[in-house]
């Protein structure tokens, strides 16, 4: 029996799905892992689906950053090579939320360790409308890394008398397991995690909203930061722009709080929440497409 595999391989995270489609074959089997190592990842889903050995018939990943051509060809090059007689496909991370929510076209919006926003055309002949995606250091506007920065920067302010005090100071100490936020300078200075470490620190900024203002005002500016983003898709689309959005992402997913300031703020442009899908699992969505390379 065929059997079929779908990845969505993040900035910092990847997760697969494999399983064999069929009215009586069990829903596809999840796995994790690190981004820098999707093999790994795709090996353990063999392994928890019983299919260490077996041939994979067709492959679909959905990578961050596949939109641009080079990257596109690196992971195409790493898959294809380990599954030399299996049909693969490497799309970019935003194709993948539509396709698990089982819609045609529409926007979606991604705010994990990256953000971006794409509109994507129920023709496969017309181009997607992306908006962001464009790193750490250019763009990924309203993503965990951003918020991540930015509330390091108000902790910073806070200690330096440049900003309103906040719980933050101490917080993202704790967090990043430092004595006092002074040290973070040194804590941060390899590059390597650095993008995953400051990533990380967002969930808790969005616990410290509840009750602490500067983290508050950080999720404001962040949320809006990604309706921007939608509304431009929707500016460039133009008039015949569907209302269709799925949300994805670790920080849309994981913090209600976040994922309702950005839907009110969609609301305020004109996007209602009955046209708004939650898309826990990309990964899903790169299993269909998967079926789908074929029929």
């Amino acid at each position: 029996m065929s059997l079929f595999v779908g990845v969505d391989l993040g900035g910092t995270s990847a997760r697969a799905a494999l399983g064999r489609p069929s009215p009586a074959a069990p829903p596809a089997t999840i796995t994790s892992g690190e981004a820098d190592d999707p093999l790994d990842v795709l090996h353990r889903g063999l392994k928890l689906a019983n299919a260490v050995g077996a041939e994979v018939t067709a492959l679909v990943a959905g990578c961050a950053g596949a939109g641009r051509e080079p990257v596109r060809r690196r992971c195409r090059a790493i898959f294809a090579g380990a599954l030399p007689n299996a049909a693969v496909s490497v799309v970019p991370d935003y194709v993948l939320p539509l396709a698990a929510a089982g819609l045609d076209t529409g926007i979606v919006l991604i705010a994990g360790t990256g953000a971006v926003a794409a509109g994507i055309p129920a023709s496969a002949d017309a181009s997607a409308l992306r908006v962001d995606g464009w790193g750490p250091t250019l763009g990924d506007r309203g993503s965990a890394y951003d918020l991540g920065r930015r509330a390091l920067v108000a902790g910073l302010d806070a200690l330096d008398g440049r900003g309103p005090q906040t719980a933050l100071v101490g917080a993202l100490a704790a967090e990043l397991g430092l004595r006092d936020l002074t040290a973070v300078v040194d804590a941060i200075a390899d590059p390597a995690p650095l993008r995953r470490r400051i990533a990380a620190l967002a969930p808790r900024v969005c616990t410290l909203a509840e009750t602490d203002a500067v983290a508050a005002e950080l999720l404001a500016r962040c949320s809006a930061e990604l309706v921007k983003s939608a509304a431009a898709v929707r500016r460039r689309w133009g008039p015949t722009c569907p209302d269709n959005v799925a949300l994805s992402g670790g920080l849309l997913v994981g913090s209600p709080r976040y994922r309702t300031m950005v839907t009110d703020g969609l609301a305020a442009v004109g996007i209602e929440a009955d046209a708004i899908s939650l898309v826990r699992e990309p990964a899903l969505g790169a299993y269909e497409m998967a079926q789908g390379l074929i029929r």
